[in-house]
């Protein structure tokens, strides 16, 4: 019988033997990174069928990642660990937009609670592209005319933002930051845009500062993890900033996620794995997320370098 791959490549579309490892790949990582089905309570043969068509029309096909596959593949082995990278990519865009979701509606739940903040105009939905907020003291606001990216060292220069860290095996998804700490996130963009702002956007700009930023498309667990490569060397006079940057960001991690800051680049996600005593899709979210904090305080610093020289340093230390 053809493998999955095999069929793909003389057929050019998933045949019997590709729908069957989307089903028993789809099931596999579901149950192993335990994620909770769609409408019942477990993971039977409707939930499977529901998610992998879904999985097939929004993430396969609609984004031409069957293309990308067949390219990266050498054989059903590797084809196989490309396709589950790719499914465990989809659940964790899933995840991601429901925490945006949620980021929003605890943003709106602030916005719409302190006295700091103010609608100024109402569009067809209170939380929604149209509709703009500000702060109350201001007069005769504008809306914000640049980009959400634009606003991301702002987000990252507020002080005083203490981020909430449930255990890492909490099956609830964590807040990211106490409801205080949001009020004073929204106001710090709020000032630093001088102008109103949707929901949506400061949610944009919030990812930058809680990590919410997409993941690639596929990342195979058998490759090294990513490096966090510098940009250049920092001059004398920046140490002390690039040192308070990493202490914010180190101080954002767990001691897991510490631990992989010394090992990211030089290792594969099994190995670590192996290492620390860790399944291999925990080991791969954890660095996910630590990639992200560290390159979202990166993309916003002009030493790189230092701060990941200190961020080393620390994690040496521990």
């Amino acid at each position: 019988m053809n493998g999955a791959l095999t069929e793909l490549r003389a057929t050019g579309r998933l045949g019997e033997a590709g729908v069957r490892l989307l089903y028993e790949t789809v099931r596999k990582v579901a149950v192993a990174d335990r994620i909770p089905p769609p409408t019942s309570r477990r993971w039977d043969d409707e939930a499977v069928r529901e998610v992998t068509h879904a999985f097939v029309v929004e993430h396969l096909l609609g984004k031409r990642r069957i293309d990308s596959l067949l390219l990266r593949a050498t054989d059903e082995q590797s084809f196989r660990r490309l396709v589950e990278a790719t499914v465990r990519n989809y659940f964790r865009d899933q995840h991601r937009r429901t925490a945006r979701g949620a980021l929003g509606r605890r943003f709106g739940e602030v916005l719409d609670t302190d006295p700091r903040f103010r609608l100024w105009v109402l569009g067809r939905t209170r939380y929604g592209s149209d509709s703009l907020w500000g702060l109350s003291h201001w007069v005769s606001p504008q809306p914000f005319q640049g980009m959400p990216s634009s606003l991301g060292p702002a987000a990252w220069r507020i002080p005083g933002i203490a981020i909430v860290r449930w255990r890492e095996d909490a099956a609830r998804r964590s807040p990211l930051a106490d409801a205080a700490s949001l009020a004073r996130f929204l106001e710090g963009v709020l000032d630093a845009a001088d102008g109103l702002m949707t929901v949506p956007d400061l949610v944009e700009v919030a990812s930058y500062r809680f990590a919410l930023r997409d993941a690639p498309a596929i990342v195979s667990l058998d490759e090294p993890t990513p490096t966090l490569v510098p940009e250049r060397e920092a001059g004398p006079e920046e140490v002390i900033t690039a040192r308070a940057t990493a202490a914010h960001v180190y101080g954002q991690l767990s001691d897991r996620e510490r631990k992989l800051l010394l090992r990211m680049g030089d290792q594969d996600v099994r190995a670590i794995g192996e290492e620390l005593g860790l399944p291999k899709s925990t080991v791969f979210d954890a660095v996910q997320r630590v990639r992200a904090i560290v390159t979202s305080a990166l993309e916003h610093s002009d030493s790189a370098q230092a701060v990941l020289r200190e961020l080393e340093l620390m994690a040496a230390e521990e």
